[in-house]
């Protein structure tokens, strides 16, 4: 199996990335997202069988990720039909971390709008900002 998005194996590759990351056994996995056997947990990794949407949100949770970036990933490589059908209608639809990054720098604003800020607090979140563009981090 080549390991390149560009072959199918996106999913399969970002699953690894996060079961690795985890810390935890595929047994622990398997368990906590309701797969049965470890051995799914191997299959997942390789790209021999597909995550059951099913399983998806506890999948997700057992692996400390958020389940509608994960759950993008799987249709637009699974069900590319459907995903084509929908993406449009997803694709602005925000995960439950960029949700919490739009409460904080509402918070942290007094308001919806950027203008809020003072020019010192202004050019900190555009240093963060940079910093999150220029991140090499694999999601």
């Amino acid at each position: 199996m080549q390991t390149s998005a560009a072959t199918g194996y996106e999913v399969a590759i970002f699953l690894t990335s996060l079961i690795e990351k985890s810390g935890k056994t595929r047994k622990e996995i398997a368990n906590e997202a309701g797969l049965g056997k470890p051995n799914m947990i191997s299959m997942l990794k390789s790209g021999e069988t597909k995550l059951p949407l099913a399983k998806l949100g506890s999948f997700a949770k057992a692996v400390n990720t958020d389940p509608a970036h994960l759950l993008k990933l799987c249709l637009r490589e699974y069900y590319p039909d459907v995903w084509d059908a929908i993406k449009s209608h997803l694709d602005a639809a925000v995960t439950s971390d960029e949700l919490r990054m739009v409460r904080a720098l509402r918070s942290a604003a007094g308001g919806p709008y950027l203008a809020c800020l003072r020019t010192e607090e202004r050019e900190r979140l555009d240093e963060f900002l940079n910093i999150i563009a220029q991140s090499s981090t694999t999601h």
